[in-house]
């Protein structure tokens, strides 16, 4: 569904170019531009009443931090739908805007490394039990190859990360969220969502580019049962 598209005249497209290594390390040359600055329509507004689910990730843009974006996520929320939140290089000031969003999101899954930076804590536990101080009402990070720290209910401690030859993390974080998100729309509990998020990271993680080896939901399905699952981190 491309409805709500737009293209802003005399402004680049945004582009990412990832060089991977042969030990898939992956530094980042990142063009801005149009997808920096995504202007707020009353389409887009209007089209929160009839989704399932918003995942936010514009934190930091301009045309959204401020109010706009705050605005958007309430009314997405208040129309029943499941809001996520996730972030993309934020810069320390962040937390301003994170305080304003988060008591209207349902999940915020920030990475290990965004988490230590917002705020200043060393334990991820504490960290997410930070996040879920400033109004989310549930946290989990993600951790890499570590696995996931929750703080989301009785859902406390770090969930293991599957035990898989890894060959490019390119959009791990990403496909960690789109595969809580897809199994939460499904109808998983908290816990079992959270598995098959890990589980959709481990199919992309094995092979190059964005997808890997991501093929189907059925896919990683069977995945969260035959993937052998690392041992629990402290």
């Amino acid at each position: 569904d491309t409805r709500l598209l737009k293209t802003l005249e005399g402004v680049p497209t945004s582009t990412t170019i990832l060089p991977i290594d042969h030990q898939g390390r992956r530094p980042t040359l990142h063009a801005p531009g149009a997808g920096s600055i995504p202007p707020l329509t009353d389409e887009l507004m209007a089209a929160t009443a009839d989704v399932r689910c918003l995942h936010y990730a514009a934190i930091g843009a301009p045309t959204f931090d401020g109010g706009a974006g705050e605005r958007l996520v309430a009314a997405a929320k208040a129309a029943g739908a499941l809001v996520t939140c996730d972030l993309i290089a934020p810069r320390p000031d962040a937390k301003e805007e994170l305080a304003r969003i988060l008591p209207h999101v349902d999940w915020f899954l920030p990475s290990a490394d965004e988490a230590r930076l917002l705020t200043g804590e060393d334990d991820l536990q504490a960290a997410a039990d930070a996040f879920v101080s400033m109004g989310a009402k549930n946290c989990v990070i993600k951790d890499g190859g570590r696995g996931a720290v929750m703080a989301a209910g009785s859902l406390r401690g770090r969930l293991p990360a599957f035990d898989i030859t890894v060959v490019d993390t390119t959009t791990c974080g990403d496909s960690f969220c789109a595969g809580f998100i897809a199994g939460s729309l499904k109808g998983l509990s908290d816990l079992d969502a959270l598995k098959f998020a890990a589980a959709t990271a481990a199919m992309v993680a094995q092979g190059l580019a964005t997808y890997g080896k991501l093929e189907s939901f059925e896919q990683v399905e069977n995945a969260v049962k035959i993937l052998p699952v690392k041992e629990t981190a402290a």
